[in-house]
């Protein structure tokens, strides 16, 4: 019996098979590396979210005192966060027309010092 080779091929070669699951693998990677980032970018924007929320309403509070009250903490104080802890330390610096108060919440994310500054000015009314 002589072997004769196939005329009709069918199916796919063990190469071709083995660059389609490498190239899958590499679009696999890609994929989850997106989504490793993308849920870095979340949490950086909530913790942000976060630090401007307590900053803000720290200002709200001065714009509730009365003026004469408006004096700035001996030191900053540290504030929980649903995301970590917070650092809030606040400015006041009078001048003629009133007081200028400024308010900056520090955080660190991911080894790196971040802060949020916000700057009120109170009147003599």
């Amino acid at each position: 019996m002589l072997l004769r080779p196939i005329q009709d091929e069918n199916g796919l070669t063990l190469l071709e098979v083995l660059v389609a699951a490498v190239l899958l693998g590499l679009v696999l990677v890609a994929v989850f590396n997106l989504f490793t980032v993308g849920t870095r970018l979340e949490v950086d924007a909530h913790r942000h979210m976060e630090a401007l929320r307590l900053a803000e309403a720290e200002v709200e509070r001065f714009k509730a005192v009365p003026y004469a009250a408006v004096a700035a903490p001996e030191a900053p104080r540290e504030a929980p966060g649903r995301h970590g802890t917070y650092l809030v330390a606040v400015d006041v610096a009078e001048h003629e027309a009133g007081k200028t108060v400024t308010v900056t919440v520090s955080y660190r994310e991911q080894g790196q010092d971040k802060s949020v500054s916000l700057t009120m000015e109170r009147g003599r009314w």
